[in-house]
């Protein structure tokens, strides 16, 4: 993975929230033995309140030279789960059911390693998520920046095989005052300083465009934001796709790579 020279985005601070039924077991010791097990040298910082690690074999230069990437962990009460998250939680249904059960939460938050080696940071990330399930056991997990709630197991069985699970949201969203037009883009990739995708499409197969979108999403995860305004790729019906970076249809706002079918396929009123 590889972020592109001149990036639009920054990527941005990566946030994993558990959920759970009572209290979470927070031991300090526990965590620093679990996180030197999957990321070498780390370093338990302050009195514990909230616990913090230094990461010191990620290291990279914000503000100082060779700072070292933090993570934290904070404890808070649960509010009502979004309802949003929940509708587009697709892989697990019985997310309605368990999240408003859960009434405490546990957020851990890596930060000062935005600007690492994208390959690192996925480590890192892929790393601490592993920990916050093996040692406290939610009930359920909640990434923000994909606004999608996951079931633990199936993110520990993902593994290495999988290593993007859980950092790509594609959304699904259909338009009630035109009948047969429909949304889709993606939540996650922000994090890592690309855009995120949208596609406002009628009369084609949702499952074939999600697919389109989460193997562009792994591209550009993987390659950076290198698809220029004007680009094509092969849409999903094997026709030439028109690429381009415009404002998002929905919320959040934010800057996305609109990926545009060919007619009669493409929806809505473009100004090209």
């Amino acid at each position: 993975m590889i972020l592109a020279r001149e990036p639009r985005l920054q990527p941005e601070l990566y946030f994993l929230e558990g959920y759970y039924t009572a209290p979470p077991p927070i031991d300090p010791a526990a965590w620093q033995t679990r996180l030197t097990a999957y990321l070498g040298h780390v370093e338990a910082i302050g009195d514990g309140a909230p616990p913090m690690f230094a990461l010191h074999d990620y290291r990279c230069d914000v503000g100082r030279p060779g700072a070292p990437t933090m993570i934290t962990l904070l404890a808070a009460p649960a509010e009502a789960p979004d309802a949003d998250a929940l509708q587009q939680s697709w892989g697990w249904m019985e997310a309605a059911d368990i999240v408003p059960q859960c009434s405490y939460l546990l957020i851990i938050n890596e930060f000062l390693g935005r600007l690492l080696d994208p390959n690192q940071r996925l480590h890192i990330i892929r790393s601490i998520s592993r920990v916050l399930i093996e040692l406290t056991a939610p009930q359920a997990v909640r990434p923000l920046a994909t606004n999608r709630y996951y079931h633990p197991q199936s993110w520990l069985d993902a593994g290495d095989d999988q290593p993007y699970y859980g950092l790509i949201n594609v959304r699904y969203y259909t338009i009630s005052n035109h009948p047969g037009d429909s949304i889709m883009d993606t939540c996650g990739l922000s994090v890592f300083g690309v855009p995120d995708l949208q596609c406002h499409y009628r009369d084609l197969e949702p499952d074939a465009v999600a697919q389109q979108l989460y193997n562009t999403a792994i591209y550009l995860l993987e390659h950076g934001d290198i698809i220029a305004d004007g680009h094509t790729l092969t849409g999903s019906n094997g026709e030439p796709w028109h690429c381009r970076h415009e404002d998002s249809l929905l919320e959040p706002s934010r800057l996305v790579l609109d990926i545009c079918p060919n007619a009669p396929y493409a929806a809505g009123n473009r100004d090209d």
